[in-house]
């Protein structure tokens, strides 16, 4: 069921509305959608998990001006990062940032919106895809 209500609200951002290579390149804030993730830890196998699995917000902002990317996760914390390097090129837009000892980089295709990030500490880590719309 958890897998049905992910993949209508992934196909609600990516049918809200066209978008141009513009709406990704770092001038407008976006909303995205966090979809599959793998947990991953030291010496053993990633295994699938879903945002509210690791307490991440399942939808989340990247401000690009303010140079900040939050949302509130499942159990309801408002979860935010400041995002410390912004990285433009032709096809793709990188975010990175480093908070409480994560240190997280995400990826944003600048043609279609779909995202791959990851973050990892001493303990593991996590990858995540998803897609953004311009807000």
């Amino acid at each position: 069921m958890k897998m049905l209500a992910f993949a209508g609200a992934a196909l609600a951002i990516l049918v809200a509305a066209p978008a141009t290579a513009e709406d990704f390149d770092g001038s407008k804030k976006l909303r995205c959608f966090a979809g599959e993730m793998l947990q991953c830890a030291p010496a053993d196998t990633c295994h699938r998990a879903t945002p509210e699995d690791l307490d991440f917000p399942v939808f989340f902002d990247v401000d690009f001006e303010n140079k900040r990317i939050g949302g509130r996760t499942a159990s309801g914390r408002a979860a935010s990062s400041a995002i410390q390097r912004i990285v433009k090129e032709p096809r793709a837009t990188v975010i990175q940032g480093l908070e409480h000892g994560r240190a997280w980089s995400m990826l944003i295709d600048t043609a279609t919106g779909r995202l791959s990030g990851a973050a990892s500490e001493s303990g593991g880590g996590f990858v995540l895809f998803g897609a953004c719309q311009p807000l």
